[in-house]
């Protein structure tokens, strides 16, 4: 494997195989070094392990489901890492009220992957990386 220190790391979390695949090249091509995991809880294993930059989820899991990992994130993680919700459940404008960006599935990758770089700039705005290269 290729080292790739200066990539920004995305979780994504999914447990149809189609939605991860989809959802990890979008990031992929967007510059992100992608992390799958197929349920919330190797997804929350796959986030203490890797340390994030950004996270996508479905909401409806089996082990975990992505308000159970959301809530996790949310509360026990020292820095706040941002969370995209993807998910056939819902409808982005309830979410709008709550600012946690999300997008209805199927969803269209290049607003994935547009969202997920919007989430990148406003954490490195908030918490600017240390050390190492720019």
């Amino acid at each position: 494997m290729s080292q790739t220190p200066n990539l920004p790391k995305a979780v994504v979390v999914d447990d149809d195989p189609v939605s991860l695949c989809l959802m990890s090249a979008a990031l992929d091509h967007a510059g992100f070094l992608v992390i799958e995991a197929s349920d919330g809880e190797e997804g929350w294993k796959a986030i203490l392990a890797e340390s994030p930059d950004v996270i996508v989820t479905d909401l409806n899991m089996p082990h975990m489901s992505g308000i159970e990992l959301f809530a996790k994130v949310q509360h026990i993680l020292a820095e706040p890492v941002p969370v995209i919700v993807c998910s056939s459940l819902i409808d982005p404008a309830d979410f709008a009220s709550t600012k946690i960006p999300c997008l209805a599935k199927p969803i269209n990758i290049v607003d994935l992957a547009q969202m997920a770089t919007e989430q990148l700039q406003i954490r490195r705005m908030m918490f600017p990386p240390t050390g190492g290269a720019a």
